[in-house]
């Protein structure tokens, strides 16, 4: 049985459709990155929050953190470029650029800029991020309810 030419030229563009919007959508998946200057354990030693440093992501205007500041980007893709510009204990500009890719499912990443300035990998800067929500019960019942490790307590 001979399949007709306009059969073959219906299903190359339907895989073509189908292909095209895979790559579509790893290409426009947005990311919520949060970019966190706070002192930070991780693996049982303490990197310091930077006292002032300007992030950068994906040549974006450059963003000033303070100690305990924190600041949302949204970006594209998984590919992104960090530039970050801090002066050290010693009064000496340094300028880190790293390049890191964004997991395909993350949602919404925690990045430390203490422990990219020191060095770490990025399974140890960048992690996931969940909000603490607060249910309904936990109110109800009158719990004192902390939010934030550096926020105080709050009874409700």
């Amino acid at each position: 049985m001979k399949i007709p030419r306009r059969l073959w030229l219906r299903a190359a563009a339907v895989v073509l459709l189908i292909l095209i919007g895979v790559l579509m959508f790893f290409i426009g998946r947005q990311h919520s990155i949060l970019v966190d200057n706070k002192t930070i354990e991780i693996d049982g030693v303490t990197y310091k929050a930077l006292d002032l440093c300007e992030v950068s992501i994906d040549g974006s205007a450059p963003e000033e953190l303070v100690p305990r500041d924190r600041i949302q980007v949204n970006v594209m893709g998984q590919s992104h470029k960090l530039v970050v510009t801090y002066t050290d204990e010693f009064w000496e500009e340094k300028r880190v650029e790293i390049r890191f890719r964004t997991p395909v499912f993350e949602e919404m990443m925690l990045m430390s800029i203490p422990a990219v300035a020191n060095g770490l990998s990025v399974d140890k800067f960048l992690t996931h991020f969940e909000s603490q929500a607060i249910t309904v019960d936990q109110i109800e019942q009158g719990e004192t309810i902390s939010i934030d490790d550096d926020t105080a307590a709050f009874d409700i």
